[in-house]
């Protein structure tokens, strides 16, 4: 996968439009619209700023996952899944093992209601 492949796929992950990113980025519209389509290749600079926006890493976003045969593509976080990654990144090990036990409950809870559907 190119890079404006993956700037494309990732964009569409956030369910943002170019102009929305351009402007959140403080890329211009045009100048992104041309990474996304191939026309103009980001610099290390911008590689790394949008790698962190998107929190990937920039080996991604530089394609090393395909120099190393993986085919797996990062998730793409939403703001409440980075808030709940903070939190448990920020809780003692009692929080954790609390918000692991909820999870893993409303995980189990979600399986079984699509199992009876």
């Amino acid at each position: 996968m190119k890079i404006g492949e993956r700037l494309r796929f990732l964009r569409n992950g956030k369910k943002i439009t170019k102009r929305e990113l351009a402007a959140e980025t403080n890329i211009k519209y045009s100048t992104y619209a041309n990474y996304e389509s191939g026309l103009r290749e980001p610099g290390y600079e911008v590689i790394t700023a949008l790698a962190k926006y998107y929190n990937v890493s920039v080996e991604f976003m530089l394609g090393a996952d395909e120099k190393n045969g993986s085919e797996t593509e990062p998730a793409v976080l939403d703001a409440a899944e980075r808030k709940l990654i903070g939190n448990y990144r920020a809780a003692d090990t009692f929080g954790r093992e609390l918000i692991e036990t909820v999870a893993k409950m409303a995980g189990e809870k979600t399986k079984t209601a699509q199992n009876e559907t």
